[in-house]
């Protein structure tokens, strides 16, 4: 996958917006191949939206269990979304646990204990 450090060179041909993408792969922060759909959805950014909510959350007493939900067809940017989410989280101060759950979980036979083990081995690492 390309890095964000990395000259972006916009495709010049259909071969070469198609070898450009790769929906396996999320966009780090900062790649210059993301693109802010926001504006043509016409609300705020999903990622400032869930950031203020999750601390929102956080600081009410008694503290909230807050539960979200980013759904989408594969390749839509679900992971690119939560990378820029993690990142948000992580400057203000935040302990976030990111991890691809299809390497850690069996996704054919998941339970809530799967996920919460997954979760305290990457605490663990």
């Amino acid at each position: 996958m390309p890095s964000a450090t990395k000259t972006f060179q916009p495709a010049t041909n259909i071969t070469e917006a198609y070898n450009a993408v790769n929906p396996e792969q999320p966009l780090l922060p900062g790649d210059p191949r993301y693109v802010d759909c926001s504006p043509w959805r016409g609300d705020e950014h999903i990622v400032n939206m869930i950031a203020r909510r999750i601390i929102r959350a956080e600081a009410a007493r008694p503290v909230q269990h807050l539960k979200q939900l980013l759904a989408g067809h594969r390749g839509c940017g679900k992971s690119t979304e939560l990378l820029l989410l993690k990142e948000k989280l992580e400057q203000a101060g935040h302990l976030v646990v990111y991890f691809d759950a299809a390497l850690e979980i069996d996704m054919n036979d998941v339970d809530y204990a799967d996920i919460l083990l997954a979760m305290m081995r990457q605490l663990d690492l």
